[in-house]
């Protein structure tokens, strides 16, 4: 949302909040616009800050005090976005009302509102009235307490709601490279990554090698014992996997019970080490099925001229060549040039 929107948007929440406030004294509709967790402020410099139940309570006192129509009139209106889903509302005004049946007219009265777009609207997430009390020295236009609350409660809910924006965005950006059933990387992040490493291959001449995987008659698992323990065989298996890489190293779930591991720094020969590490910790594990299970794995280095599909390509032909042989092994094709 541009600024121009936010602003627009804010004075309309804002306006339906004075609507419902004010004018048709609707306190039901005045709670829907209330965030649950909303914090106010007393009209005294000597009250403290309070939360939601303190407001409706304040706002069915209030409502049955004057019930009728609350008449305002906005004198000054300063709104001022605060981040893309939360701004500042600073209002001057003038009302009028009958308590016990005397008319009450206060001029100057300011309201102070932060709201928050939760869902598909804004809500306010505090809310201060400041009367203009005799108990406010004459110098000062705003209690100065009330004033130095105001400005604490606005830096904690701006550094709030940054923090969430920032771990909102540090999820969705794990998200978008994470398997959400193994936390390894997905696909996606797996051919960046060897985009990456290709790059850095063939400028520095270094050397990084890839390993296939894929569990032999995984579709067994789930025709056997469900696909709640399949899934819960893959969790464990990338666990495993996870445990025997270096920190260079990365693995990802390339597609069903295929994953792929990438070598950073290593030779075909590193890689066959580290294939058969896993392979052999692999049958001897307990996956919770009450049998071994094994895993094949092609191996392939990265030669220069490589492509992501040709460098795919050998350590494939290498994991269909363990499939072919028996299963359960570690095989690679000859490396020749890049066709």
């Amino acid at each position: 949302m541009t600024a121009p929107t936010i602003t627009a948007q804010l004075q309309a929440a804002f306006e339906a909040f004075l609507e419902a406030h004010f004018t048709r004294r609707d306190k039901t509709v005045v709670d829907t616009l209330l965030d649950p967790s909303v914090t106010g402020f007393g009209t005294s410099r000597t009250e403290s800050t309070f939360g939601d139940m303190t407001l409706q309570e304040l706002f069915a006192r209030d409502l049955a005090d004057a019930p009728e129509t609350v008449r305002y009139q906005i004198n000054h209106l300063d709104i001022r976005p605060l981040a893309s889903d939360c701004g500042l509302v600073v209002s001057s005004m003038d009302i009028a009302t009958t308590i016990a049946r005397q008319r009450l007219t206060l001029h100057d009265l300011r309201m102070t509102v932060v709201l928050c777009h939760q869902g598909n609207g804004w809500r306010i997430v505090h809310l201060h009235i400041s009367l203009p009390t005799t108990e406010h020295d004459d110098h000062e236009s705003y209690p100065v307490k009330e004033l130095e609350e105001r400005n604490a409660v606005l830096s904690r809910l701006v550094d709030e709601r940054t923090e969430q924006l920032n771990a909102a965005l540090s999820h969705h950006r794990q998200m978008a490279v994470t398997d959400p059933l193994t936390g390894l990387y997905n696909r996606r992040m797996l051919d960046e990554q060897l985009g990456i490493d290709m790059e850095r291959a063939e400028r520095y001449q270094s050397s990084f090698a890839v390993l296939m995987l894929d569990i032999d008659h995984f579709k067994s698992i789930n025709d056997r014992f469900g696909h709640q323990q399949g899934d819960r065989f893959l969790i464990q298996f990338a666990e495993l996997i996870r445990a025997r890489l270096r920190k260079s190293d990365l693995a990802g779930r390339w597609g069903g019970e295929e994953f792929l591991v990438v070598c950073h720094g290593s030779t075909l020969a590193d890689a066959r080490t580290l294939a058969e590490d896993i392979r052999l910790n692999t049958e001897a594990a307990d996956f919770g099925i009450g049998e071994s299970r094994t895993v094949s794995i092609g191996v392939a280095e990265f030669i220069q001229g490589d492509s992501i599909t040709t460098l795919i390509e050998r350590a494939d032909r290498g994991l269909y060549l363990a499939k072919e042989s028996g299963r359960n092994r570690t095989c690679t094709t000859p490396d020749g040039p890049p066709q």
